[in-house]
């Protein structure tokens, strides 16, 4: 008999939660890249304004909504990889049973934090958008647009957070 995940009692990762992993990976991806953009960016504006004496006005703008878009992209690939902060002042003196429980309790608060997220975010999206709502600034570019990230990045969160309690479910991972 050989050696399998199925006879050493876990589950094999199944594909709907590798395609959560693909896609949240993929997010992570432009995520990274929005942080290149907008470093280039800053570069180019302080150039611009410092050396050049011609500032841009629309550049302040244009970062801080690739601000919100990386981190709200970003944010469900660092839970994915457990590159989030954590503090385990407590959770380092629990037994075997008590991290498997606070890691549930963990994934769960993630999960409902991401669903009050998500769908206060697709409210203000909607409201923007049926008010027909832009942005102040220099550049005026539909609110809602600016605000979408923020439901992408709930809805990834959300994934994230159901893969990870259908995994130790399968798994029985602590």
């Amino acid at each position: 008999m050989t050696d399998t995940p199925q006879t050493r009692g876990a589950a094999p990762k199944g594909a709907v939660l590798r395609a959560v992993d693909g896609i949240v990976w993929l997010a992570g991806a432009l995520s990274t890249t929005l942080i290149l953009i907008a470093f280039a960016l800053t570069i180019y504006a302080v150039f611009m304004r410092y050396l050049v004496n011609r500032p841009l006005p629309w550049s302040d703008d244009v970062t801080g909504w690739m601000l919100v878009a990386l981190i709200m992209l970003g944010a469900a690939e660092a839970y994915r990889r457990n590159a989030h902060i954590a503090i385990d002042l407590v959770t380092s003196h629990f037994g075997p049973r008590a991290r498997r429980i606070q890691a549930y309790f963990a994934d769960l608060a993630v999960l409902v934090f991401a669903i009050v997220l998500g769908i206060s975010s697709w409210e203000a999206v909607h409201f923007a958008h049926s008010f027909g709502a832009y942005t102040s600034g220099t550049v005026e570019v539909p609110q809602w647009a600016v605000q979408l990230p923020m439901v992408a990045g709930a809805g990834l969160l959300a994934l994230v957070a159901l893969s990870r309690i259908l995994s130790r479910l399968l798994n029985g991972d602590p």
